[in-house]
């Protein structure tokens, strides 16, 4: 498990190995304390090549893949597997929305790395 404690719009990098289960453990946070995502109802991460390239990975609240049951103490959680990802460089970022916005808490460049274990 990799635990977090970011900015809002923070800058960063994530490495996982190929076929891994990950759990990613994000806390927001300004000035050193939690701040309140609850007014937020979806989230989702998707990673690519790059801007205009369709998503090689996307997780989501609303498909079980991001629990979201924290917002209120800032955290998200990420389950995944990266299985039918190709080992590479990406750009990932993780958006929070509801009704009337959208913003995104995170982003950076993601690291799909072979495994050599099979």
């Amino acid at each position: 498990m990799q635990n977090y404690n970011i900015s809002k719009c923070a800058d960063l990098p994530l490495s996982i190995k190929r076929g891994d289960t990950f759990y990613l453990n994000f806390i927001v946070k300004y000035n050193d304390e939690a701040v309140d995502l609850s007014s937020y109802t979806i989230a989702k991460m998707q990673a690519r090549e790059n801007e205009y390239s369709s998503p090689v990975l996307t997780y989501s609240s609303s498909g079980g893949t991001i629990d979201i049951s924290y917002l209120n103490a800032g955290q998200i959680i990420i389950n995944g597997i990266t299985d039918d990802v190709p080992t590479g460089q990406y750009y990932y970022d993780i958006e929070l929305s509801n009704d009337n916005f959208i913003e995104t808490v995170v982003s950076g460049k993601l690291i799909i790395d072979d495994d050599y274990t099979r």
